[in-house]
């Protein structure tokens, strides 16, 4: 166990983290939403969706320029995952309303609407696509681009995050994403 009460195996240079007791309310209450008997499935990653989600960035940016739109998760990141494609368009809450109309006819009806968040779970050439309008001042929003910021920027941490998931196949989606909060949880507060 390291000072943080996180066990980590040595994989070679690399390390594996396979405890960290403490998720925060909102990632315990956002694991209670996901299936428990639903295995993940981890794939390579696949140079397609790169193409895919340059031409969906461009599309998002066309339709609402004024807005952020940035393109995260495993396929941003050139590693193993779900070949899923992750997109956050940032907005203030108060101004989602203006923005729905142009998203809606470019994207279909949202499957999920929030305060906070919007959600778009669509395919496009053959990927999964999760999209959401998110509030660009929520601590959620900044966890979660932190996270991402610290991956790309630290090969050995992005190798450790691709063992993680690559070892994590087959397991419950509900298990993958408590392995990748805690993960998350241990680099934020390095």
């Amino acid at each position: 166990m390291t000072e943080s009460g996180v066990g980590v195996k040595r994989l070679g240079r690399s390390c594996f983290c396979y405890h960290y007791p403490m998720l925060s309310e909102n990632q315990e209450r956002y694991l209670e939403t996901i299936s428990d008997s639903t295995a993940v499935v981890i794939q390579p990653w696949d140079p397609k969706t790169e193409l895919v989600a340059k031409k969906l960035m461009n599309d998002m940016r066309s339709a609402v320029p004024d807005l952020e739109v940035f393109h995260t998760g495993a396929a941003a990141l050139k590693i193993s995952g779900k070949n899923d494609l992750d997109f956050s368009i940032l907005a203030v809450p108060e101004d989602f309303d203006s923005y729905l109309p142009t998203l809606i006819k470019m994207l279909g009806e949202p499957q999920k609407r929030g305060w906070e968040n919007v959600r778009w779970e669509i395919t496009r050439d053959g990927f999964p696509v999760d999209i959401h309008l998110t509030n660009k001042d929520s601590l959620g929003w900044k966890e979660h681009r932190k996270v991402f910021e610290l991956l790309r920027d630290d090969p050995q941490l992005l190798e450790e995050y691709r063992i993680l998931k690559e070892r994590s196949a087959g397991v419950s989606l509900r298990e993958y994403q408590r392995r990748k909060y805690e993960f998350y949880n241990v680099i934020v507060k390095k």
